[in-house]
């Protein structure tokens, strides 16, 4: 029989400001979702389903500072490009409730025939004109192929 309030409650360890660009391992799978959370996963889950060029849209996640947007769009990444079997147990466990059976399952959908790949902007990137942001956005494509040692691969397939 449970006769202390932990037999109840889980309480989660996070920081109190999350930082994209400088995660730790698992660090994302603090992220408690809400329903606001659920509305944009399922927007941008939707845009990425999509093969209908048209439909492929953006998303802009806007907030005051500490309302969770960085943490928000660190989960969205791994749910979206993480191994599957990495995200299985966060998905499994704060999508396990019957109302979110089709949420769940739409990301499960989309996992099974798309990967996408992570490029990290993190704050302004030193970007002062418009001009900046083309070559802030190659210099952060180039880290990341760099980082997951894809550019290795895609020389040795060339020759």
């Amino acid at each position: 029989m449970a006769t202390r309030y932990s037999d109840y409650i889980t309480i989660r360890e996070s920081k109190p400001a999350y930082n994209i660009g400088r995660e730790e391992q698992g660090e994302w799978e603090s992220f408690i979702p809400n329903e606001q959370f659920n509305d944009i996963l399922r927007k941008v889950v939707s845009a990425v389903r999509n093969n209908d060029q048209d439909a492929h849209k953006s998303f802009w996640i806007d907030g005051t500072y500490g309302t969770g947007k960085s943490h928000a769009a660190a989960v969205i990444k791994h749910l979206l490009c993480d191994e599957v079997g990495d995200i299985r147990e966060y998905l499994d466990t704060e999508y396990a409730s019957r109302q979110y059976d089709l949420l769940r399952q739409s990301v499960y959908d989309v996992r099974s025939s798309k990967r996408l790949f992570p490029v990290n902007l993190y704050g302004t990137e030193s970007i002062a004109h418009k001009e900046d942001f083309s070559h802030r956005l190659q210099s952060a494509i180039k880290r990341a192929l760099k980082s997951s040692r894809i550019d290795r691969f895609l020389c040795k397939n060339r020759l």
